[in-house]
């Protein structure tokens, strides 16, 4: 399996905060947070990013679903794939319908 490096994923972050408007959020294959715009997030656990690797897909958190994912906050949250296998997952934070329209250019 390919793995993420924290140096790597927060790079991503700084990178891509610079172009939107967004917190980026960089989890690795378990869904801790490797990189993120809210620095002392850095280490924790990501509901959103657990679910997409769980199923497998694009995983978007509303208002509604954040009271059931312990600490989630609103936002998208897509898998980094590296020839077929998933790597992490990158996650925008804000109203799915506001950032979906980034997601994909984050994740390329």
């Amino acid at each position: 399996m390919i793995a993420l490096d924290a140096r790597l994923a927060q790079e991503i972050v700084t990178r891509t905060m610079q172009i939107i408007p967004f917190n980026v959020n960089v989890m690795d294959a378990h869904g801790t947070i490797l990189g993120s715009g809210e620095r002392a997030r850095i280490g924790e656990q990501h509901a959103g990013a657990q679910l997409a690797i769980a199923q497998g897909r694009t995983v978007e958190v509303d208002a509604a679903a954040v009271r059931y994912l312990a600490g989630a906050r609103p936002g998208v949250n897509l898998l980094l794939t590296v020839r077929g296998q998933t790597c992490g997952v990158v996650g925008l934070t804000g109203e799915p319908d506001a950032v979906r329209q980034f997601g994909e250019l984050v994740r390329m």
